[in-house]
């Protein structure tokens, strides 16, 4: 994930800041899913071999730098690091599940172990501390937890979310005053832990992980959850898309007028956008900071593509990468699932988000980017002379990064993003204050540049707020 702490937002300009950026199915195809949701089916690795590395590959090895006030890195030490630092896990085998947000890293191994790192505000680590000021340097192990099976992850600003018991359940904790989590803790006078209240704390603040339900699952398995700023999406095996938090933009797929919060899951109308004649799966889920995204599935299509790209929220960057039904002009907001036209021929696989741009990894290994550009998080030397339509400079269309091809995966951060491609390369772009892009003394980078201090073959990316993480092995 992206996100990245409030305190690195107002210094990231300042020189030298420390501060900190953000199933029925069988077990092996639940990971599969996961996993191909960041990866493009040009290399074989992406459909068959990553189900080896899991199954009886040599243990991974998982490489973190960047931004590390928080200890998100989870390397033992609060200082951000420029190049690639190899990360120690105790009594592990496989990475199963990796993600990482504004103040915190969680990763799954596949003994079924579920480890974080980072700061405990509002008790995001989910260890039962109400210590917000508790940072956790090294990556310890959850114990709510453990042996629950967890396939999913995703970590927020201040808040987490995973599906659990391979997809029968689903666990939130942390920050929930938007209620993110969808908690509906709103008037209580205490803090959930583990399900129970205690009075001692403020209010709206989940300390261990606790399972949450979504009134509408049913007999449905949670296959993919996404946490933003101060939001949260779920999706579910029937494809319908669930959200939950703040709507002040429409990022709930709501009306913002009339609907500013939400303390429990509500469907999204993502089935509008499909025509009659054809039924629109949804595969993939992504939330920005005050946006939202989606890839569908087209069942019984007629056009040269089978997937379509949904958006809604703010647009105030272009990151919804289209115009609103309503106007000419670029809309500030469109709280309305709409579809990003310009990607409407090609076959994408997967799509991911930072602050305020979007990144789509394609079948044939190419990518497309845009929204905001003003320190290169596009990847592209036009940038600079973008115009936006209704916002100057800094922003961009949608369009392909011409100098990237046959990759097979994506992240974003918070204001960079990441690619692996078929031969194992990492590439980063975008900003690089604290050293997330692992090019020391590089402000930051327009295009996609190769990660030299990476000298082993990278397997897969995961990017958090102003952080980088490799997997190799």
């Amino acid at each position: 994930m992206w996100y990245s702490s409030n305190r690195n937002r107002t210094s990231r300009r300042k020189k030298g800041s420390q501060s900190n950026c953000r199933c029925s199915r069988s077990y092996a195809l639940v990971y599969l899913v996961s996993i191909k949701r960041h990866c493009s089916p040009v290399a074989t690795w992406a459909n068959t071999a990553m189900a080896a590395i899991v199954r009886e590959a040599a243990p991974n090895q998982i490489y973190a730098w960047g931004s590390n006030a928080s200890g998100l890195l989870g390397i033992g030490d609060c200082e951000d690091k420029p190049t690639p630092e190899r990360v120690k896990l105790s009594n592990t085998t496989n990475i199963k599940e990796i993600d990482s947000g504004g103040c915190s890293t969680i990763i799954v191994d596949t003994d079924d172990n579920v480890y974080v790192a980072g700061e405990n505000i509002k008790g995001l680590l989910g260890l039962d501390s109400t210590d917000w000021k508790l940072k956790v340097c090294t990556f310890t192990k959850i114990p709510t937890l453990l042996q629950r099976k967890v396939i999913k992850v995703s970590c927020g600003w201040w808040h987490a979310l995973a599906v659990a018991d391979n997809g029968a359940s689903l666990f939130g904790w942390g920050w929930n005053k938007y209620g993110q989590l969808g908690i509906n803790a709103k008037s209580n006078d205490g803090i959930f832990e583990g399900g129970r209240l205690s009075y001692n704390c403020p209010k709206e603040t989940v300390i261990l992980p606790t399972e949450i339900v979504c009134a509408d699952a049913n007999e449905q398995i949670y296959v993919d959850v996404s946490c933003g700023w101060k939001h949260s999406l779920l999706l579910l095996s029937n494809g319908i898309v669930y959200s939950s938090g703040s709507n002040i933009h429409g990022q709930l797929g709501m009306d913002n007028t009339t609907t500013k919060c939400l303390h429990s899951f509500h469907k999204v109308p993502t089935h509008r956008t499909a025509s009659n004649d054809c039924k629109l799966q949804i595969i993939n889920i992504c939330c920005g900071w005050q946006h939202s995204s989606a890839l569908g599935k087209i069942v019984g299509h007629s056009s040269s593509s089978s997937t379509l790209v949904l958006t809604w929220g703010s647009n105030k960057f272009f990151q919804l990468g289209r115009k609103s039904k309503d106007s000419v002009q670029q809309a500030l907001s469109d709280y309305n699932p709409g579809v990003v036209k310009a990607l409407n021929d090609i076959e994408i696989c997967s799509i991911r988000s930072g602050w305020s741009h979007m990144i789509a990894l394609c079948a044939n290994g190419f990518v497309y980017s845009w929204g905001r550009a003003n320190f290169g998080q596009c990847g592209r030397v036009d940038n600079n002379s973008v115009q936006s339509l209704c916002h100057g400079k800094g922003t961009s269309p949608v369009a392909k990064i011409v100098s990237l091809s046959s990759v097979k995966c994506i992240a974003c951060g918070s204001e960079h993003s990441a690619a692996v491609d078929v031969n194992g390369a990492l590439f980063t772009w975008g900003w690089n204050e604290h050293g997330n892009l692992g090019q020391p003394g590089m402000p930051l980078s327009r295009i996609p540049i190769p990660v030299v201090a990476m000298e082993k073959t990278v397997h897969g990316v995961e990017c958090g707020g102003a952080i980088t993480i490799a997997i190799t092995g």
